[in-house]
């Protein structure tokens, strides 16, 4: 039998620590979020300097190993039926993850109850770890599983989004009332000012709409008032760009369809 030289020794060494240090290393999922509770403060570069600080962390640990990142863009973190995130848990059911990192704990979810839960009762029965970077946040680590501040902070992650939401839909109320509205359409009679903010009364179908007013209250079916505007020609409101871009085209001008044009037929609105 051939003696094997200490070189080849070394080496069958060295090849058997790395297959148990690569055994021991945890299938880390890298989550990272984009809310859509933010005030407008968040874009997506926000998202990309989350993905790198988080990637970047499990590559400075040599316990952990990327397994894969998973991602939600525009996603509120009140609700967890998020793609990415319901993938993400699919995975760790499955046991291709072992461990999850994120920023902060305010990534994973905002619902005190909904994230406590998930701490507290799934990802240990699961025996994945949690890591939050920002919060200092192990759940490999005793004092973090016993410290009271995780829960403080998802309870005040909740109260944020609660409050952030409901000022939203406050500064939302508030350019309504002023007339300051972000819509993708308009009402039929109406067109949008310069600033694409208000909506104006359009002086060419206004005499059309005073007109189907007039009928519905004297007791026009809407049946019968649509009738009465194709006969007498008047384009539909999906109609009605595209007749405008043809020249000299008037709301009044012509046969109007009686469908909607489709998309790709319509022209841009002025």
């Amino acid at each position: 039998m051939a003696r094997k030289s200490r070189r080849n020794k070394s080496t069958e060494v060295n090849i058997s620590q790395d297959i148990v240090k690569n055994k021991n290393l945890l299938d880390t999922a890298a989550y990272v979020r984009l809310s859509v509770e933010n005030g407008g403060n968040e874009t997506d570069e926000t998202l990309v300097v989350q993905q790198m600080l988080v990637e970047k962390y499990i590559e400075e640990h040599p316990d952990l190993r990327l397994a894969g990142t998973y991602s939600d863009n525009g996603f509120s973190g009140t609700n967890f039926e998020r793609p990415g995130f319901i993938k993400l848990m699919e995975d760790v059911k499955t046991g291709k993850i072992q461990c999850i990192v994120v920023k902060d704990l305010s990534r994973f979810g905002r619902d005190y109850l909904e994230t406590g839960y998930y701490l507290e009762t799934i990802l240990p029965r699961l025996n994945v770890r949690f890591i939050a970077i920002t919060d200092d946040y192990d759940s490999s680590r005793k004092e973090d599983q016993e410290n009271i501040s995780v829960p403080l902070k998802n309870m005040v992650n909740a109260m944020y989004a609660k409050d952030m939401s409901k000022k939203i839909l406050a500064a939302k109320d508030a350019q309504r009332r002023n007339g300051n509205v972000t819509l993708s359409k308009v009402a039929f009679g109406y067109i949008r000012s310069e600033d694409r903010h208000r909506q104006i009364v359009d002086e060419e179908t206004a005499p059309f709409v005073r007109m189907i007013f007039q009928w519905y209250m004297m007791g026009v079916s809407k049946p019968k008032i649509a009738d009465r505007l194709n006969l007498m020609g008047i384009a539909t409101p999906a109609a009605l760009p595209l007749r405008r871009c043809r020249p000299g085209g008037r709301a009044g001008q012509g046969r109007a369809p009686r469908h909607p044009e489709p998309e790709g037929r319509r022209c841009a609105e002025h």
